[in-house]
């Protein structure tokens, strides 16, 4: 007569937890993304994780469900989830601070992954930049350059979607990496952090005087781009000409340039 296998509790937790997430992935299969969580099958995946006793057991089971879900709003949700447990469980132990960290990376990759696809930016470019919310901003400035609104709208929303956590890291990343960034590139990224952030905290971050950094990057960010479309100017002289003499210039050298019409339309004269 065989031996009859006998579950601890968790371990039939786990298996539950398993076997309700594959039932449930089986039922809802589809091609589309789905950008907001199932609350109903994460609360009930939630109260069942709840009941396993050991943590350890915890986090494997929370982090199993976060990466065998697709990315959406449900991914997030259990990653998020992951991350309390494993909280928990650095709370009381002293060998789970490589765990903790792993997992908190995960929920950054699956909430910058939604962040992506919410914003239809999801290409196969993209998404390897998930890992990375400051190259990833980087390469959106880089590659959405039609026009200066396009560019600043998406990084914008990029950075407004990330969660607080991650945004002190980010302006480390602007302190080490501004001065090695091309003019036009530099100012785009400066114009989108003070957007999310403010002009003191970027100041600040960079070593700069807030008051000279608000009166100067809006003209800065504009003759970069008039810079692109061949018109020369100092930023003396941005700042004092006349914009109906420099928006009559533009259209009488340039009326067949679709790029001169398309920066005509951005907010460039407000200045």
């Amino acid at each position: 007569m065989s031996p009859t296998l006998r579950l601890s509790e968790d371990d039939l937790i786990l298996v539950a937890v398993m076997n309700t997430v594959t039932s449930y992935l089986k039922r809802h299969s589809t091609p589309y993304i789905l950008l907001y969580p199932d609350m109903k099958f994460v609360n009930m995946i939630r109260e069942m994780i709840s009941k396993i006793k050991v943590p350890e057991s915890s986090v494997a089971c929370a982090s199993w469900v976060a990466d065998n879900v697709p990315p959406g709003g449900n991914k997030v949700s259990f990653a998020t989830l992951a991350v309390e447990h494993a909280r928990q469980w650095y709370e009381q132990s002293n060998n789970s601070h490589h765990i903790l960290k792993k997992l908190q990376f995960l929920l950054q990759k699956s909430t910058v992954e939604r962040i992506l696809y919410k914003n239809n930016l999801a290409s196969e470019e993209i998404l390897p930049l998930i890992h990375s919310p400051y190259h990833l901003a980087e390469y959106l400035i880089e590659k959405f350059s039609l026009t200066i609104d396009q560019s600043i709208k998406r990084i914008i929303n990029l950075l407004l979607s990330l969660p607080d956590y991650l945004l002190p890291n980010l302006c480390e990343f602007l302190k080490e990496n501004v001065e090695k960034m091309p003019s036009i590139q530099r100012n785009r990224l400066l114009f989108c952090f003070v957007s999310v952030f403010d002009v003191s905290t970027i100041a600040e971050a960079l070593g700069w005087d807030a008051n000279d950094l608000e009166s100067s990057l809006i003209p800065l960010l504009y003759k970069t781009e008039l810079e692109k479309l061949n018109f020369s100017y100092t930023l003396k002289m941005l700042i004092n000409c006349d914009k109906t003499e420099l928006v009559q210039r533009m259209l009488s050298s340039n009326f067949r340039n679709p790029k001169v019409l398309i920066f005509l339309c951005t907010p460039m004269l407000r200045i």
